[in-house]
């Protein structure tokens, strides 16, 4: 008998089924630069927030547009800041989990964060928004390089 892939010399029919409390997949890492919670209520099910869809990396080429996108949950419903390197950004209306920059340039570029609270909790993620310049057919580079970007 063939030997299933991945069992480490059982055979597949001897191994226990999975447990109706795991997930079948494993969750993704490293989508953007971490996810932060703090707080008392930081614990699983305890009502802090929680970001189900943190902040991803992203690269767009100048003049176009980019959706950067959270999914947050937690009890109370938690409010959310929005920043762009350390700098609090207005609340993006009429859905303050998307916040839209339009017409990307150099001065879009930078370490976007998200804050998530409420009266359990904080929680916060972050991620690199690089703009492209693009000549012709050729890519020059991210717009921040040689601004004196912090890299």
């Amino acid at each position: 008998m063939q030997k299933a892939r991945g069992t480490r010399g059982e055979d597949a029919g001897t191994r226990a089924p999975p447990s109706p409390g795991v997930p079948p997949k494993r969750a993704k890492v490293g989508a953007g630069r971490g996810v932060l919670v703090t707080g008392a209520g930081a614990g699983a099910g305890a009502g802090a927030p929680v970001f189900l869809r943190p902040l991803k990396n992203a690269a767009v080429c100048a003049g176009s547009d980019v959706r950067l996108r959270v999914v947050v949950s937690g009890t109370p419903q938690p409010s959310l800041n929005w920043f762009r390197d350390g700098k609090l950004l207005p609340t993006p209306t009429p859905e303050p989990s998307c916040l839209w920059l339009r017409s990307c340039g150099a001065q879009d570029a930078g370490v976007y964060s998200c804050s998530a609270q409420n009266e359990r909790g904080q929680a916060s993620c972050e991620a690199v928004l690089t703009v492209l310049e693009v000549r012709g057919n050729a890519e020059v580079g991210p717009a921040w390089q040689g601004r004196g970007h912090r890299g």
